[in-house]
């Protein structure tokens, strides 16, 4: 066999831990955040759904540093405003309920 016994389908372990690792931290980094905040582009990528202009971020240790920032923190302030008063105006509001999705009879 051409593999060495310090391997798995001839990567090495230390490969796997790093790759282990990495998962982990992103992991972790995504589990701190509410899915209605961010979203991941099909492409891997982050998006931040609090800040209006809408920064697409590479990593989730780029994100966490983006949400650590003084512009994010003022845009969550009037998101988190917004979110407030959505709910507050229409606390019954059920979009399949909702009388402009019924349809019209003619």
């Amino acid at each position: 066999s051409t593999q060495s016994t310090g391997s798995t389908y001839g990567i090495p372990h230390t490969l796997h831990h790093s790759i282990d690792k990495n998962y982990r931290a992103k992991l972790t980094v995504l589990n701190t955040i509410p899915r209605n905040e961010v979203t991941i582009m099909k492409n891997g990528r982050y998006v931040c759904l609090v800040c209006s202009w809408r920064p697409v971020l590479d990593t989730p240790q780029v994100l966490s540093v983006h949400r650590s920032g003084k512009k994010h923190k003022e845009q969550y302030l009037i998101w988190k405003q917004h979110q407030n008063l959505t709910s507050t105006t229409n606390p019954s509001y059920d979009k399949n309920n909702n009388s402009s999705n019924k349809k019209r009879k003619r």
